[in-house]
């Protein structure tokens, strides 16, 4: 049984053997480079726009710990859900800025972690699924 990566890009699906670890390596290398350089799809990761964003999402969590203090309770867990949200975006995007910047230097579990990563259900151009084909 031989294996094989999909990128099930915006038009039609995109098939590479995987059917070695060295085969795979590569491919995954491929769907890193195509998804950067073609589709833009790190533009979020890459510098310097990733620590801007992060120091501004940096800046609104601090902001929102301190307004929570004088938050009303009745609107406490709409606040607190925000700051959840924020948090966890914030989490993400130190994450994915980090995943950038080892793969652009060829670090195959970074592509590896990066391209998954952006792999949902409801991506445009980044999903990709893991098949085997006879």
């Amino acid at each position: 049984m031989k294996k094989i990566l999909v990128l099930h890009s915006k038009h039609s699906p995109i098939y590479y053997d995987a059917s070695t670890p060295e085969l795979e390596e590569e491919s995954y290398r491929k769907i890193f480079k195509f998804n950067d350089k073609d589709f833009n799809c790190y533009e979020d990761s890459k510098q310097p726009y990733a620590n801007k964003y992060i120091s501004q999402l940096e800046k609104q969590v601090k902001d929102l710990k301190e307004a929570i203090k004088k938050i009303p309770a009745i609107l406490l867990n709409d606040a607190r859900n925000n700051l959840r949200r924020l948090k966890n975006e914030l989490k993400w995007m130190k994450r994915d800025a980090g995943l950038y910047a080892k793969a652009k230097k060829g670090d195959i579990k970074a592509i590896k972690d990066l391209v998954h990563s952006r792999s949902e259900e409801d991506a445009e151009y980044e999903r990709i699924s893991i098949e085997d084909v006879e």
